[in-house]
């Protein structure tokens, strides 16, 4: 009886740590064309959407949306034809359980004058239209990122020239709500270059964004954080760096309402023209808790972070040098780092296959995984790049047996000593140019491939 009692115990453990140690999988999907993706969104039903843009119909691009449920089945996948070209495509999902994407269009212009404008499509739960239009400042913009804010509505922000034409370009920000109607936009101009990376809301109702800016007369960039309020003005706003270049990808808010930042240095790299992947901790008001760099003698470029129970994970990209060369027949592979909460190092691993590889977006799912999602072109031959989606356990793990492989690897970690410099921005309001536009969403054939499966 007492062994019986004992086999089910052991029965009921196994199952119970095999529910809790969550699913992990990774898909390659694509046409034969150059396809893009840069940006996963979890959905209520526990599933997640993709957003990217493919080449498969017109050779400038168009604007995909692919649904997925929770083990990584296609649900439905479709793209947005128009006449010119469309750029870094991002999906959010809306609070009524709809779908918003976008990104940069160069169509639906009424001259031949190619102006970028931000192009925002409203699609259900499968994928139909309900409504889309375009908006732009008067010398147009790039849009480059955009989330849900805590009130159910969109923040978007890009990269614009009206106020800094010669000059270089200057951060644009709107909100708008789940409809398509502007709440607020404004231009945020200063002296030097500003290159936009993401923006994340926050739980205080506004947003954060990270990139690149260079400070006036400095050679190099430094990483580039502004913290906007729920109506758009500046609460803070600063630069983190030292004499070499340093570049900020992406940022989240902790539990706690700190902050986790990830990009590269070449300041803090081990070798003179090497670049180290680079993570800060900072509070609330932007200044750093603690610093750390990652890396050997090779270069590594971190491009998304989530957090995890037990501390965060970062992805991104180490090219060829890295894994072997490309003369030893190893291109470029995706990169893991997991840390604890005080940034010490728990592994950095290679993800990929034998040519390029890359993971740009980090989301937290229901499970207490993070899903993933980049580029590939190492599992189809012949093809060009295909989507890359990874989907992660509750440890920042994945499990493979077949096509993929995952190569842990020693780095060193290092204390990095980052000057921080206060920058002078004022919210400039914008009235921006609308237009709907006229698009019918149109059914989608990419092949799906199974990599690997946890399960």
């Amino acid at each position: 009886m007492r062994k019986t009692l004992f086999i089910m115990f052991l029965l009921i453990s196994f199952q119970t740590i095999s529910l809790l140690a969550g699913e992990s999988w990774a898909i390659q999907s694509g046409s034969k064309y150059r396809d893009e993706s840069r940006s996963v969104y979890p959905t209520y039903d526990g599933g997640f959407i993709i957003g990217g843009i493919t080449r498969l119909f017109d050779k400038k691009g168009d604007l995909v949306l692919m649904k997925f449920d929770k083990k990584g089945s296609i649900e439905w996948q479709k793209y947005f034809p128009a006449p010119k070209e469309e750029r870094t495509a991002t999906v959010v999902e809306t609070s009524d359980g709809n779908y918003v994407i976008g990104g940069t269009s160069f169509s639906w212009s009424k001259s031949n004058i190619r102006i970028g404008k931000f192009w925002f499509i409203n699609v259900s739960k499968k994928g139909k239209v309900i409504w889309q239009k375009v908006l732009w400042s008067k010398w147009g913009d790039l849009f480059m990122s955009m989330d849900r804010t805590k009130d159910g509505g969109i923040i978007a922000v890009g990269e614009t020239l009206v106020n800094s034409p010669k000059t270089g370009f200057d951060l644009i920000a709107m909100k708008i709500d789940k409809k398509g109607k502007v709440i607020w936009s404004f231009a945020y101009p200063r002296k030097g270059i500003d290159e936009v990376k993401k923006v994340k809301a926050t739980s205080d109702g506004g947003c954060i964004v990270i990139g690149k800016a260079v400070k006036d007369k400095k050679r190099w960039g430094d990483l580039w954080i502004v913290k906007l309020d729920k109506f758009g003005k500046v609460q803070w706003q600063k630069l983190y760096g030292g004499e070499g270049e340093e570049n900020g990808s992406d940022i989240v808010e902790t539990d706690n309402g700190n902050y986790i930042a990830v990009g590269w240095t070449r300041t803090f790299a081990t070798r003179e023209r090497g670049l180290n992947a680079w993570i800060l901790k900072l509070n609330k008001k932007g200044k750093i808790i603690w610093q750390k760099r990652y890396g050997n003698f090779y270069k590594s470029y971190l491009l998304g972070v989530g957090e995890l129970s037990d501390g965060y994970l970062a992805v991104g990209y180490t090219p060829e040098e890295a894994v072997g060369g490309v003369f030893k027949g190893r291109m470029g592979d995706a990169i893991t780092v997991k840390i604890d909460k005080n940034g010490n190092l728990i592994w950095h691993k290679d993800i990929g296959g034998t040519l390029n590889d890359n993971l740009y977006s980090l989301r937290k799912t229901k499970d207490g995984g993070l899903i993933s999602c980049g580029n590939t072109n190492s599992f189809i031959k012949g093809r060009d790049t295909d989507f890359f989606i990874v989907k992660f356990d509750e440890t920042g793990d994945i499990a493979c047996s077949r096509n993929i492989s995952i190569n842990g690897r020693k780095y060193e970690v290092l204390n990095t000593s980052a000057m921080v410099y206060n920058v002078k921005y004022s919210a400039l309001k914008l009235d921006l140019f609308s237009r709907n536009t006229e698009t019918r969403e149109k059914r989608l054939n990419f092949t799906i491939n199974k990599l690997c499966s946890s399960n």
